[in-house]
């Protein structure tokens, strides 16, 4: 495995290490907006961690460590090749030998503790001549094994401020109502007793606080991400696509 300079986009995210890196995670999630990525983890504690928090708040993740019986291993990976699934949260297991060939992202979570598992992670994305992207979240600690990797692969390594939390809440719920309006137009159905409830809470003096309690409900059980989405994104092969203005670009680092 390798990291193809002409074909692999190599990024890195400076993060704020005062947040929790979590956090981090979803703000440069909502930034670049893959179709789908594997999500690399140091230790296996981290991937059920970041699964979590990433289910909590309505995305598609799936875990994939050591843990996991091989037979639940495979089914998580047919899914993952199949189009099913968008966000796989892995420790290096999944690092090596597994071919998804329209895989167009990978993020590092945490930078690997030798810079060669970069290279192995980053050649999960990339494949058959398919453009790629490598993401990874950076703090002040992970400086130096940058400089390592830049020095020892000759990789140029873009480097961007990560958004803030403020703006990463404000994509995030601008694309969660988009989703929900879409499924509205598609002819979802709301009774009208639940419009008169709604008309209810919203004149009452905890609106802010009935509906966040509804959001967070709502997103706990059903997570906004579907397959029939990221099939229309790969059935157009677009690859993977620089953060957009729209979205909030991340300043970039000179």
């Amino acid at each position: 495995d390798r990291v193809d300079v002409e074909r692999i986009d190599n990024v890195a995210y400076m993060i704020d290490t005062t947040v929790p890196r979590p956090r981090s995670l979803v703000s440069v999630l909502e930034a670049e907006d893959p179709a789908c990525a594997i999500i690399f983890c140091n230790t296996k504690v981290d991937t059920e961690m970041v699964t979590a928090y990433l289910r909590r708040r309505g995305y598609n993740a799936v875990l994939l460590n050591s843990d996991l019986p091989q037979k639940k291993r495979e089914e998580v990976m047919g899914r993952m090749k199949a189009g099913e699934q968008r966000f796989l949260v892995a420790t290096d297991i999944a690092a090596r030998g597994i071919d998804i060939s329209f895989l167009p992202c990978v993020i590092h979570y945490e930078f690997p503790h030798d810079v060669e598992l970069y290279i192995h992670r980053t050649g999960r994305t990339g494949r058959v001549d398919r453009k790629g992207r490598a993401v990874t979240l950076v703090g002040r600690a992970d400086l130096h094994g940058l400089q390592k990797l830049s020095y020892k692969y000759g990789l140029d390594v873009v480097r961007y401020e990560a958004p803030s939390h403020e703006e990463a809440l404000k994509m995030l719920s601008h694309r969660r109502i988009r989703k929900i309006k879409e499924m509205l137009e598609a002819g979802k159905v709301v009774p009208e007793e639940f419009r008169t409830i709604a008309r209810e809470i919203l004149t009452d003096p905890d609106v802010e606080s009935v509906v966040s309690f509804l959001v967070d409900e709502y997103l706990a059980k059903a997570p906004l991400e579907d397959s029939k989405e990221r099939d229309r994104d790969r059935s157009r092969d677009r690859g993977p696509k620089p953060p957009s203005g729209d979205r909030g670009r991340p300043r970039r680092r000179r």
